[in-house]
């Protein structure tokens, strides 16, 4: 058996990280031809071992379209005000825009309740890409998902509701062989067509997944083929240091979790690889009450951390690509014009705003169709 390299996230699977299933190892190569084609000069990463066996990966299944209209305005929102974290950024562009729509987002996490009445029927009605439903463990990625794709007069409206969502889980019941979470992360960058935005609010005991070398060449990959990774930063209130990363940028846009002055949240991870922030307490959004035997759909006034601030950031990613289309390394430059930086000491990037976003993307050059 391989050497294990790095530290597996919670819930994967027990499984070496650098074995690839079959599934995944197709993947990879896709991904590499993308890469390719897109930039000519891209040095693809080491392509990890590939596992024997029974492939376990489950058909890659997306929506069907954009969800319906939603009611895009203040008076949506319970009490009929923007929430703090959602004028903070300046949501009312992403809704005059589009919303996200034509933007197809990929996001990984323990589960989703799907049914929740504050999504829309493409979401209610869409299987998921890989894993499975852990009814147990369902709040998390209900937060998260509720962040950018609510739309409901008594749940409020999200960030960029408009956007094709494909949702993926790292957890799998016991049916035979399962899956390495590194081959969870491959499929989540691959598709038909693939993403234009993967988002990783999960953390690999507290930090950044990019830490360990197995995904931070998978990360690579999966940006080179043009597809923008928004990661959590981590909940260890650690300073990243250049020796938590096994390889150098191109990465993941990693996001820190801060107050509206710019401080860092206590729990935040922080350092010079922290590009972005958002607000990372006190965030309304769609929840679950996973604890009965039928959970419950709710709403909370309490989710938080870089799992929160992460779900911010890339519902703006989506509201540009939405608008003009974007490489990584471009986005990555324009996410913090116009923004609202954090305080010197605090380390976590800037908090980017889409009207300041949109106000130099309109002086750059003209808008280009999605």
């Amino acid at each position: 058996m391989a050497k294990v390299s790095g530290k597996q996230p919670p819930g994967a699977t027990g499984y070496p990280t650098n074995l690839l299933s079959p599934a995944a190892s197709s993947a990879w190569d896709a991904l590499v031809r993308l890469a390719l084609a897109r930039n000519p000069g891209f040095v693809p990463p080491r392509k990890p071992e590939i596992r024997p066996g029974p492939d376990a990966a489950l058909p890659v299944e997306r929506s069907d379209g954009p969800g319906e209209e939603p009611p895009l305005d203040a008076t949506a929102h319970p009490g009929g005000s923007v929430p703090p974290y959602l004028a903070q950024i300046a949501v009312e562009q992403a809704w005059c825009r589009g919303a996200g729509r034509g933007v197809n987002v990929t996001i990984v996490d323990k589960s989703f309740f799907t049914a929740h009445p504050a999504f829309p029927g493409s979401i209610q009605r869409a299987s998921l890409a890989f894993g499975d439903h852990n009814p147990r463990a369902m709040a998390h990625g209900t937060n998260v998902l509720g962040i950018l794709a609510r739309q409901h007069p008594d749940y409020g409206v999200g960030i960029v509701p408009c956007a094709n969502y494909r949702l993926g889980t790292y957890y799998q019941r016991p049916k035979g062989e399962k899956i390495s979470f590194l081959s969870l992360l491959v499929l989540a960058g691959q598709g038909s067509p693939p993403p234009d935005v993967l988002v990783l609010p999960v953390q690999a005991e507290g930090l950044p997944l990019e830490t360990n070398p197995d995904y931070s060449e998978a990360i690579r990959l999966i940006v080179g083929a043009g597809v923008h990774v928004i990661a959590s930063a981590g909940n260890r209130a650690t300073r990243l240091t250049k020796r938590h990363f096994p390889l150098p940028p191109p990465g993941s846009i990693l996001v820190g979790a801060g107050d509206a002055q710019g401080n860092r949240c206590d729990i935040s991870n922080y350092g010079e690889r922290v590009v972005a922030f958002a607000q990372g307490y006190s965030i309304f959004t769609a929840s679950v009450d996973d604890t009965r035997r039928k959970p419950l759909p709710c709403s909370t006034s309490h989710f938080g951390g870089t799992s929160a601030a992460t779900a911010i950031v890339a519902a703006v990613v989506c509201a540009i690509q939405g608008v003009k289309r974007l490489a990584p390394e471009q986005l990555a430059t324009v996410l913090l014009k116009g923004g609202f930086p954090c305080q010197p000491k605090a380390k976590i990037g800037i908090r980017p705003n889409l009207k300041g976003i949109f106000d130099h993307l309109e002086a750059s050059g003209p808008y280009t169709e999605s």
